[in-house]
């Protein structure tokens, strides 16, 4: 399986079972929201991973995490995944369609980062797949 296949794999295991699938998760995985989120973080290993997904999905009931669309380089490693936070917020019903746009690296076929953005433009410009200079 390649690296974009993997993450959408990791996608449709995460929202089927509700639980992060750790066989397609790198044991060094470091994870990073975007800067100034409400939620903690950084998160470091397996570890990390549970208490991201605690972290994160506590406040929402019925929650998923879309993938919308890879965007890949020239590093087969490195790319880009725009993603969505989507279910109800458990205290007040409301709707949650929050975009998260995330810069994902893989280490030997397994996924090592995860680190949000605010912007398309600002993870695109991280992975180092923005605009050439013209």
């Amino acid at each position: 399986m390649d690296n974009p296949e993997t993450l959408r794999h990791y996608y449709e295991l995460l929202n089927a079972s509700g639980d992060p699938p750790l066989a397609l998760i790198h044991p060094e995985i470091e994870i990073h929201m975007f800067e100034g989120s409400p939620i903690s973080g950084p998160y470091f290993g397996h570890e990390g991973v549970r208490d991201w997904q605690r972290d994160t999905f506590d406040v929402i009931d019925s929650w998923g995490l879309e993938l919308d669309e890879v965007i890949e380089g020239e590093d087969p490693d490195v790319m880009v995944a725009m993603q969505r936070f989507v279910g109800r917020m458990k205290h007040t019903d409301l709707p949650v369609n929050f975009p998260l746009p995330a810069v994902v690296r893989f280490r030997d076929g397994l996924v090592v980062g995860f680190h949000g953005y605010r912007s398309r433009e600002e993870a695109m410009a991280a992975a180092g797949l923005g605009k050439k200079p013209g």
